[in-house]
């Protein structure tokens, strides 16, 4: 089996848990806030991770000129999908978002030959094309007046979709210049630093950020740890193969959103999470 399949469904796991975190925090601090938070709290992770990884040979510290440019690249379209997704949990079931954000596999069919030089074959757009039909199928019964009251939470997660499949081109890239633990770090410190302009201008988040610091240690962590997995896992598969193998997470999102968050019709969005699921199936037959 190609060692890079049980990374990126390990790294599901975690991006489910982080998911969990996040809409728990939707009800409570602004997405800016959340964004921010998302990147900031992970760095003590990734420092505590880098000294362990140096002190066994692992890391060297001698980056590229083109790994800092892919980081940049990736850290600017990255504040965008989170802040998106954020302010779709805001509005939305976490049930309804995952499955549009599960559409970035899609974009990545066309961005990935494009920036990665990477193909894609029939087989694996068949399984990439199964987890759209999955995605619809949970959108499926909504009628015309709450798809109208739904447009902006499905824009919003649309956008979300296309920004993480650019910066998983860039992901692809960055990590093939430097470890999983430097790339992440990197991307996340850099990602810090470009939204602090924009968060003057959010009342009281000094005061968000320290009221919520445990629930954003705890997503740092599962941001740290599903990074780390996802770097991982594009050393030894393609961009758009790892971003819909790590879609499977919308199973437990799905679980998550009628157990611990009460949303309605779950029974019918487990089958569109069905349809992702065997087209995660085709995709690991492919590989």
């Amino acid at each position: 089996m190609n060692p890079g399949i049980p990374i990126a469904f390990l790294a599901a796991v975690f991006s489910f848990s982080k998911d969990i975190v996040s809409k728990h925090l939707s009800f409570k601090v602004s997405s800016l806030v959340s964004t921010l938070a998302s990147f900031a709290y992970s760095l003590p992770f990734y420092i505590l991770a880098l000294i362990v990884s140096w002190s066994f040979g692992q890391e060297s510290f001698l980056l590229s000129k083109s790994f800092f440019i892919f980081v940049l690249l990736r850290s600017l379209t990255d504040v965008f999908a989170e802040n998106f997704k954020m302010r779709s949990l805001e509005k939305g079931d976490i049930s309804l978002v995952s499955p549009f954000i599960s559409l970035s596999p899609v974009f990545l069919i066309f961005l990935s030959p494009l920036l990665t030089g990477e193909s894609i074959s029939l087989i694996g757009t068949i399984g990439i094309i199964l987890t759209v039909v999955g995605c619809l199928v949970v959108f499926g019964k909504f009628s015309l007046d709450k798809l109208g009251k739904s447009f902006h939470v499905v824009l919003t997660s649309l956008a979300s979709a296309f920004f993480f499949a650019l910066n998983g081109c860039f992901d692809w890239l960055a990590v093939h210049e430097a470890t999983p633990i430097m790339s992440g770090f990197a991307m996340s410190l850099c990602s810090a630093l470009l939204i602090l302009p924009f968060i003057r201008s959010e009342p009281k988040w000094k005061g968000q950020l320290i009221a919520n610091k445990k629930a954003f240690l705890l997503r740092g962590f599962f941001e740290t740890a599903f990074m780390t997995a996802k770097l991982a896992a594009l050393q030894f598969i393609s961009a758009h193969y790892v971003s819909a193998l790590v879609k499977t997470a919308i199973l437990g999102s799905i679980i998550a959103g009628g157990v611990v968050f009460k949303e309605k019709d779950i029974s019918r969005k487990l089958i569109g999470a069905a349809l992702i699921i065997v087209g995660a199936a085709i995709i690991i037959f492919e590989l």
